[in-house]
């Protein structure tokens, strides 16, 4: 801070007020130090008399020197009423000069090379000459406010901070600031509506927590073997664990780390406005401000901080509230300090708060690589990780950000677990809240718009996240989105998970090349690896984070023409439905590849199928008869394979229940299309049973049923159902099923549990013996796989009730 903006009668009446506890101890002992000498009390003994404190520095010629330093109150003069405290200080001054002092560690008694009385006021003319003539001795000094005043502002101005705090101000402006400032900066212009509140706000608010692996204690010791244990906490906990004063928050983009921090200054305002003293002070900076802050100090931004929130000159907290640990430094998103050696200054300049105020908690934030880790000064942080959020917050995110909508919590939490468990990704606040804008999800599709879901979400990944939080990405997210594609679609081709660094930068440098812009290879390649969160890297090569990002990429990147030769592939499945979702209008596509596909064998069909009715979920501007007649297509073709799937391989016939189910379940999902109310009902209505091969024709009724079941219409289903007695019973198994699936493992209305209960009670009778014979084949298979460690396996008793 400018030490001249504070008046020199209010710093003369800030260290007259101060008791002579505080003054030796908050205002001496900080401006010796920052002068360059040693704090005595790490080298002296306990015993020392005459002083309140010694220090130790060396002269030019490095000679051991010790200062002992005598501290008063108030003023110093040879009034009647004053001249017994300059009796007093001579006594303690005599006794000071006289007394050799200790240094642990050098074996050595030195007597002080300088005893200097320091006052908090004045000490006048008088006052000197007596104690000069008295002690005669060439080592005493005297330092009285006038000599403090001009030191403290050069080395030590942070002294003067709050000598007239205005604190409520403040509080009440980061209350302000989070309550009014969206959390969702990159999201915004996705959502329904402008106004968006904060994440970090109570009244909308998804409690994250953080965990860290801690050795293993067993009754205060240490376990045996340095076992590790797993410790998790809310994010408001990191800043109540005793001893614990820096901590360092690691998790994805996304992941909900300038929420974690925002929820830190949030509540910590809230509390200190509700009290009468020991106030706290949440300051919030960004990294990037620290490294970019040239000589000035963390205090100094943090001052200017306190400035801009509040709009007033005053600074809120004061030197005590460094001192005594009630200033909270928030430091958001380390690894925007793209440099390693800036954040390692970060750190550093950090690590200089914390040595002068070592009470004061610093938190930093930071996307989670080796590279954060491995920087120098992180190691003294306890390091946490953010957990992943659970299908219960996930939809409490997508209420909220669909509020005023009429939004079904059970259809949103229905489609956020398939969204998790079909496709094979962690919820994160990003991810779902980009979801939410972005997604219609009251049907059964598996979403709808997956594409799009990935497409706005990777975009923020490789541009538009760092972008709305005030980092400028030097390459435009399309052209990264068109290099990955590129990537993604070479890796697939081969069907190989990782490359090596140099083929990974071998392919940009030649899409860039052939663009004339071979020069940006090198920068476009770092902001790929490092920024995007997309890729997981070392020295043995690259791969993208989970397969689904390679596949999303592969997807949208793969040529029309290439499509026949890759859609009976499950290899490519998933990126076949990327590909429909980034063309989600081309319906005379699906009677190209239908036509292809009726052209092949009976298990390519199959395949196809069930590629197909994936793909066709993803179009979601496919004209509706499309969808219609690619489902009844669908269920034909399952039916055609039944016998050639169930029959055609010898291990499978030996145990005909789990091929059957590997049958259900592989074409479960693919039926999972959204119709209209209207075809749901044609469905029903136009069933007909005359003709045809009667195995296949009960087939085709069943999937017709697993359809209804998986779009949610279970009145439809249990209308279908009526007089369904199939020869091969095992169908009325996959019926069973379902309905267990949607009471137990999907997130469904009561109403729709209360159907699939009734329609599974009607076949439960016939599906329970065909539950004990599957139990057999698994218990069978199991012994077959596990090489001479046999072991069997009995039957839940609730299985047996089944």
């Amino acid at each position: 801070m400018d030490p001249e903006l504070v008046p020199l009668t209010k710093k003369y009446r800030f260290l007259g007020a101060m008791d002579e506890d505080r003054f030796r101890d908050h205002v001496v002992r900080p401006l010796f130090l920052r002068k360059g000498l040693k704090d005595g009390r790490d080298l002296c003994g306990p015993q020392e008399q005459g002083k309140d404190a010694v220090f130790v520095t060396e002269d030019p010629f490095g000679t051991m020197e010790v200062w002992a330093v005598q501290t008063k109150r108030g003023r110093l003069n040879m009034a009647s009423d004053a001249k017994a405290n300059v009796v007093t200080a001579e006594t303690q001054l005599r006794t000071a000069l006289k007394t050799k002092v200790t240094i642990l560690g050098k074996r050595q008694r030195l007597l002080p090379s300088k005893v200097i009385l320091c006052v908090s006021g004045s000490i006048n003319a008088a006052a000197r000459d007596y104690l000069h003539e008295t002690l005669d001795d060439a080592r005493l000094m005297f330092m009285d406010r006038d000599d403090l005043v001009p030191a403290i502002d050069e080395v030590y101005p942070e002294l003067w901070l709050g000598i007239d705090p205005d604190i409520y101000p403040y509080l009440r402006a980061v209350k302000r600031d989070v309550e009014s400032a969206s959390d969702m900066l990159a999201v915004v212009d996705l959502l329904p509506n402008a106004s968006v509140s904060p994440a970090a706000k109570t009244d909308y608010y998804v409690p994250l927590r953080l965990y860290r692996l801690v050795e293993g204690k067993h009754k205060g010791r240490t376990r045996r073997g340095g076992l590790a244990s797993m410790e998790e906490i809310p994010v408001e906990g990191v800043l109540k664990k005793r001893g614990q004063r820096r901590a360092l928050i690691m998790g994805g983009a996304g992941s909900g780390k300038s929420t974690a921090l925002k929820r830190l200054a949030y509540v910590t305002a809230t509390a200190s406005l509700s009290r009468d003293a020991n106030h706290e002070f949440p300051i919030m900076l960004r990294a990037t401000q620290v490294a970019g802050a040239g000589a000035m100090s963390v205090v100094d931004l943090a001052q200017r901080e306190t400035r801009r929130l509040t709009g007033r000159e005053k600074v809120p907290f004061t030197a005590m509230d460094l001192i005594e640990g009630r200033v909270i430094f928030l430091i958001d998103a380390l690894d925007e300090v793209s440099m390693p050696e800036a954040r390692k200054t970060v750190l550093g300049r950090l690590s200089e708060v914390h040595n002068q105020y070592p009470e004061c908690p610093i938190i930093v934030t930071a996307r989670d690589s080796a590279e954060i880790r491995a920087t120098a000064g992180a190691a003294e942080y306890v390091q946490y990780s953010i957990s992943a959020i659970s299908l219960k917050q996930a939809a409490q995110i997508v209420a909220y950000v669909k509020r005023g909508a009429k939004v079904g919590t059970e259809d949103a939490e229905e489609v956020l677990r398939r969204l998790q468990e079909v496709h094979g990704i962690d919820l994160n606040p990003l991810l779902v809240t980009v979801f939410a804008a972005t997604s219609e999800y009251c049907g059964r599709d598996v979403p709808a718009n997956i594409t799009e879901l990935f497409k706005k979400y990777t975009e923020m990944m490789i541009g538009r996240w760092d972008a709305s939080k005030g980092l400028a990405q030097q390459y435009q997210a399309p052209m990264k989105d068109f290099l990955l594609r590129q990537v993604g679609l070479r890796m697939h081709r081969r069907k190989s998970v990782r490359i090596s660094r140099e083929e990974f930068e071998a392919i940009v440098r030649e899409e860039l090349s052939r663009r004339d812009r071979h020069e940006e290879v090198r920068g476009v390649v770092e902001e790929l690896l490092t920024r995007s969160g997309l890729f997981r890297w070392d020295d043995g090569g690259v791969e993208f984070r989970h397969l689904l990002l390679q596949e999303f990429f592969a997807g949208r990147g793969v040529p029309r023409a290439e499509l026949t030769s890759v859609l009976a592939d499950p290899w490519w499945r998933r990126a076949v439905v990327f590909y429909f979702g980034e063309h989600p209008d081309e319906s005379e596509l699906f009677e190209e590849l239908r036509t292809w596909a009726e052209g092949q064998d009976i298990r390519t069909q199959f395949e196809a199928a069930i590629s197909l009715g994936l793909a066709v979920q993803a179009s979601y501007l496919v004209e509706g008869g499309i969808k219609t007649s690619m489902l009844y297509w669908i269920v034909k073709t399952f039916a055609a394979a039944k016998r050639e799937l169930l029959e055609g391989d010898k291990w499978i016939r030996s145990k005909p229940l789990l091929g059957y189910i590997a049958y259900y379940l592989s074409g479960k999902e693919s039926v999972a299309v959204a119709l209209s109310p209207a075809e749901r009902t044609r469905l029903v209505d136009e069933w007909a049973e005359a003709g045809g091969d009667k195995s296949r024709v009960e087939t085709e009724r069943f999937w017709r049923i697993v359809a209804l079941q998986e779009m949610g219409a279970l009145a439809q289903a249990e209308e279908l159902m009526r007089g369904f007695a199939p020869k091969d019973r095992r169908l009325l198994l996959g019926v069973f099923l379902g309905c267990v699936f949607i009471q137990r493992l999907r997130v469904t209305r009561p109403e729709e549990r209360r159907r699939a209960k009734h329609l599974g009670d009607r076949v439960a009778g016939k599906a329970r013996p065909l539950i004990r014979q599957l139990v057999e084949e698994l218990q069978s298979t199991i012994l077959e796989l596990r090489k001479g460690k046999i072991a069997a396996i009995e039957l839940p008793a609730e299985a047996e009730a089944e």
